[in-house]
């Protein structure tokens, strides 16, 4: 009942968002498909065919709810985060579900043996030969991923406010979802190269913007410390292992699955050091032996000062 007033707000941020992610999901997807596409105009004008990037919609409520923000609509933005968060992992996690047996879902890897030939490890593909290909399931590992995320920002997260919430979840979602859509043929690619994708880029770039959000309230509520510099070199070191791990895996396929691995390890890496990051707090200062006389004397003088004085002048 007493959050009935931010309802209207957060339905207005729903609307917004869905008017908002038709056409910049698709911008991103003619960005790295121009060839698909006759023109520019005719890719936003124009839905019957080409694709789409669900970055887009990620992006398009993140836009939605400034927009509101600043419009006035909505009191407090990182409160609006936090819940939204909740929802856009469940939301993720049934959307790529929609996609599972469509062709899109292939990736450029397989795993040997039979065993491996079912959900949710892979999914078959029957091509315009009649040839039947079996791949991974990327889109069904990142149903469970997602889902698996929403129940860590429902359960482990819900407590934290202030936008805490939100930037944990969007950490954690970049930590996992940069792997795996580096198993992907069809990514959103930068025109200047084609291993490294644009949601690719965004992950990273959300786990860099939450470790310097949490860094700088750190050091604000703490001050500046050794446990801060070693965060941060951490921090660059599994980054930079991580990112190596993606060239190599482009150059060297057959050894994708343990490349994988330890990749996805680095950026959880990540993620921990920004929720050791949100959490660090200054220890309290205890008094040093010292000290402890002194504390004790001014504890009885100030007892002595409050005791009751009696009619003859003395303290009782």
């Amino acid at each position: 009942r007493n959050r009935r007033k931010d309802l209207f707000p957060a339905m207005a941020v729903l609307l917004f968002g869905v008017l908002l992610s038709l056409p910049l999901s698709r911008l991103i997807h003619w960005y790295s498909n121009t060839s698909q596409y006759p023109s520019f105009f005719a890719a936003l004008t124009d839905y019957s065919t080409g694709g789409f990037v669900v970055l887009g919609v990620y992006a398009a409520f993140l836009l939605s709810a400034l927009l509101m923000y600043a419009l006035g609509a909505v009191r407090k933005l990182p409160t609006l985060l936090d819940d939204l968060s909740c929802a856009g992992m469940l939301a993720a996690s049934l959307g790529k579900l929609a996609c599972l047996f469509s062709p899109v879902c292939r990736s450029k890897f397989t795993l040997e043996g039979e065993f491996f030939r079912r959900l949710p490890f892979m999914v078959s593909s029957t091509l315009s030969n009649g040839t039947v290909e079996w791949r991974i399931a990327t889109f069904c590992l990142q149903s469970i991923a997602y889902f698996l995320i929403f129940l860590a920002a429902v359960l482990l997260f819900r407590g934290r406010r202030g936008g805490e919430s939100f930037a944990l979840t969007l950490s954690l979602a970049g930590a996992v979802h940069v792997v795996l859509d580096s198993t992907r043929y069809d990514a959103a690619y930068l025109r200047s190269n084609g291993f490294v994708s644009i949601t690719q880029i965004f992950c990273l770039a959300a786990l860099l913007a939450v470790a310097v959000v949490f860094s700088v309230r750190s050091v604000k509520r703490s001050g500046l410390c050794g446990r801060h510099f070693l965060y941060w070199l951490l921090w660059a070191a599994f980054a930079g292992v991580g990112g190596y791990c993606e060239y190599y895996v482009q150059r060297h396929g057959a050894s994708f699955l343990r490349t994988y691995t330890l990749m996805e390890l680095c950026f959880l890496a990540l993620f921990v050091l920004n929720l050791l990051l949100c959490d660090f707090r200054p220890k309290k200062k205890t008094a040093s032996p010292a000290e402890e006389p002194e504390k004790r004397q001014d504890e009885t003088e100030a007892e002595s000062a409050e005791a009751p004085v009696s009619p003859s002048g003395e303290a009782e």
